[in-house]
């Protein structure tokens, strides 16, 4: 009888051990929706568990400052941007990178299209810290102002750096991987460039 008692009590004692254990329920990951035009200084803050999604071209009107906080994640659907028209200050930090990419499942280069800059004077475009995939031209850069690329990844992109227009566009410690181009400079480009401890894999500087 003693031994059925014991053997009753180990049962139930392996039973609350594997109840003890057994894991909480995956959360499930919240979207933000993202389109259209921004017309007042807007910021994209950090939520746990919650990710920003383009469904539609994002613009920031002139005049108008969007702020990315760090450790962001913002996919994009299939073609499109976020388009800068006044200023953009997307800055993570060495662990907590911003990160723009596809909302596809199984992504490839040019699943969405670019982010672009085309701000003019007083505009301010700044991304560091950031990690950018599967567009069709990483970042775009048109306007007549400045734009500052630094310690930032973009890989796997058709293109990875695109410039146009009139803009000093400065990129320093970045890492353009696994591009189909690495930096495009188009004949209507007629800025300046400042490029210091860059590293691009594969391919390099081109002239369209």
């Amino acid at each position: 009888m003693s031994k059925f008692v014991l053997f009753i009590a180990l049962i139930l004692g392996i039973s609350g051990i594997i109840v003890c254990v057994r894991l909480p329920p995956v959360k499930a990951v919240d979207i933000i929706w993202k389109e259209g035009h921004i017309t007042a200084d807007e910021t994209w803050f950090y939520i746990p568990n919650t990710i920003y999604r383009v469904i539609g071209d994002v613009y920031v009107d002139p005049g108008v400052k969007l702020t990315i906080e760090p450790n962001v994640t913002i996919q994009f659907a299939d073609g499109f941007s976020l388009i800068v028209d006044g200023s953009l200050n997307a800055t993570g930090t060495g662990s907590e990178s911003i990160v723009f990419t596809s909302s596809r499942t199984s992504p490839s280069a040019g699943a969405w299209n670019t982010v672009m800059f085309r701000g003019n004077s007083g505009e301010e475009f700044l991304l560091k810290h950031v990690r950018l995939m599967y567009a069709a031209n990483g970042v775009t850069v048109e306007g007549t102002t400045s734009a500052r690329i630094e310690t930032s990844e973009v890989f796997n992109c058709s293109t990875g750096l695109r410039l146009r227009g009139q803009s000093n566009v400065f990129i320093e410690h970045n890492k353009l991987m696994h591009n189909g181009v690495g930096v495009a400079s188009e004949a209507s480009f007629s800025g300046n460039i400042e490029a210091m401890n860059n590293t691009i894999v594969e391919l390099s500087l081109i002239h369209i």
